[in-house]
C-alpha cells in the first residue's frame, strides 16, 4: 500500500529523476502498462467475498493496482469466522473482519485498539 501509481514506466522515470534532482527521497511506483495480462482469479473460488471485488474504482484501468494491494484478502463478519476461514485444512487465507483484525497466511494475527 505504499506504492505510488502511474501509467507508464516513461512517468515512473520522470518522477525517479525528480526525486534524485531535489533530493526528496525515495518512493516505489506501480507501473499500470507492467500490469497488463495480470490473472485475477475468478471471485467464485472462494469461500467469502474478497476485498477486491469489494471495491468499485473509477475507473477500471485501476483494477490492477488495487488487486495488487489487496490480492485475494477475504472479508469476514467476525473474528471466529475469519479464524475457521484463514485456518482452513484445505488452503489458508488471508482473511480481514469488518472491524478491522486482520490473519495473515502466515498465520499472524493484528487488531486491537481504541474506537476513534
Amino acid at each position: 500500500l505504499n506504492h505510488i501509481v502511474v501509467e507508464n514506466t516513461a512517468t515512473a522515470q520522470a518522477c525517479c529523476d525528480l526525486l534524485r534532482k531535489t533530493n526528496a527521497g525515495v518512493a516505489t511506483f506501480l507501473i499500470l502498462e507492467k500490469q497488463k495480462g495480470l490473472k485475477i482469479p475468478d471471485a467464485a473460488s472462494f469461500p467469502k467475498p474478497r476485498l477486491f471485488d469489494l471495491v468499485t474504482p473509477t475507473d477500471e484501468m485501476y483494477l490492477p493496482a488495487f488487486y495488487f494491494a489487496l490480492r485475494d484478502t477475504l472479508v469476514a463478519e467476525t473474528l471466529d469466522e475469519a479464524s475457521k476461514v484463514a485456518y482452513s485444512k484445505e488452503r489458508r487465507f488471508r482473511v480481514v473482519t469488518l472491524e478491522g483484525a486482520l490473519i495473515d497466511t502466515s498465520g499472524t494475527m493484528s487488531g486491537g485498539g481504541n474506537k476513534v
